[in-house]
């Protein structure tokens, strides 16, 4: 049995007032329309509306362009897995039903609850950065100068 397929159109894109990122979806030739704010904001000079997602190697408040890239990913998962249970169930949802079906999603996404090394967190970014930056090691010897100074 062949499954009736829910023509939709998903758009990222950057809410100018809040700098929040957020994903659009509309369904139903349009009649129905709802969106997700992903939980991140960014700044809008560091945004490519063309692309719809942030600026290549750029990072804003703190979180780096390929985090803002897996979340825009993740929630694009989320929303296409929401809209193929629909369709299973030969059913075109309402703008609450798709939201809750996508929070739910979001809800099932496990999380540590374990707690944090702030040492081995430090290590870490210190040695993603310093592969993915191709840092000298001077600039490697400036962080961990850094590092030493605030656990004093």
């Amino acid at each position: 049995m062949k499954m009736r397929e829910i023509k939709r159109n998903t758009r990222v894109f950057l809410d100018r007032k809040t700098s929040a990122i957020t994903v659009r979806v509309r369904w139903n030739n349009s009649k129905n329309e709802t969106c997700f704010c992903i939980g991140s904001k960014w700044n809008p000079e560091k945004w490519d509306p063309i692309v719809q997602r942030p600026k290549i190697n750029t990072s804003c408040y703190g979180v780096t362009y390929k985090d803002i890239c897996n979340k825009i990913a993740n929630m694009l998962d989320l929303i296409e897995n929401s809209f193929v249970d629909f369709q299973e169930e030969e059913y075109i949802p309402s703008n609450s039903e798709l939201k809750s079906k996508v929070l739910a999603g979001m809800d099932s996404i496990e999380c540590s609850d374990s707690p944090v090394d702030i040492n081995a967190l430090f290590t870490s970014f210190l040695n993603e950065m310093s592969e993915d930056r191709n840092w000298k090691p001077d600039s490697h010897k400036k962080y961990l100068a850094l590092w030493n100074n605030i656990q004093k």
